[in-house]
């Protein structure tokens, strides 16, 4: 296979997975491409080194998003973590500023500032926590390890709050789930 429309090298592949050969030698893996992040092996991004480039890829990857929208958004209940990726991304996408609601199980588990809410309000700005690559951003989030029930999260504007895209979904843990209180 090959990153469909642009050479391997540049980060704006349109491919949504594809692995790149060389062109000497076909059985020699040189990059992967996963939409338009190119994730070369051996080399890292600075938003993939705080939760290691071999999770990013992983998660965008091995299925379609829990969300298409502003920016399409994957969930990863191993890794505990939340992958942000926006194609086509301009300053006005990572200047605004990121809802993240995350519902849990028990709301006894919740921090007592956030339980008269039913949720931990973790909203975010894009910087530190993405980055932009190429013409695309990618930003990651952790989650918290108590079990989740939903997640909803989206884009706001600064003055009146007012939704830009948003979505939800289940993230279908339970009380009993292990993974997530380890």
């Amino acid at each position: 296979g090959f990153c469909m429309n642009t050479p391997y090298h540049n980060p704006t592949s349109y491919a949504e997975v594809s692995i790149t050969y060389s062109e000497t030698d076909t059985k020699s893996i040189t990059g992967v491409c996963t939409d338009m992040i190119l994730l070369p092996h051996g080399v890292a991004s600075p938003v993939s080194i705080e939760i290691g480039s071999d999770s990013v890829e992983r998660v965008i990857a091995n299925r379609p998003p829990e969300i298409r929208s502003g920016f399409n958004v994957w969930a990863d209940k191993d890794e505990r973590i939340l992958v942000y990726r926006k194609r086509s991304c301009g300053e006005e996408d990572i200047e605004m500023r990121f809802f993240l609601h995350v519902f849990p199980v028990d709301p006894d588990a919740l921090p007592k500032r956030s339980r008269q809410f039913g949720f931990d309000n973790s909203d975010f700005n894009f910087d530190p926590h993405g980055q932009r690559l190429g013409e695309s951003c990618l930003a990651v989030r952790r989650l918290p390890k108590y079990p989740i029930a939903a997640i909803r999260t989206g884009q706001f504007t600064g003055s009146d709050f007012r939704p830009v895209w948003e979505g939800a979904f289940d993230l279908g843990e339970s009380a009993d789930d292990s993974k997530a209180t380890t």
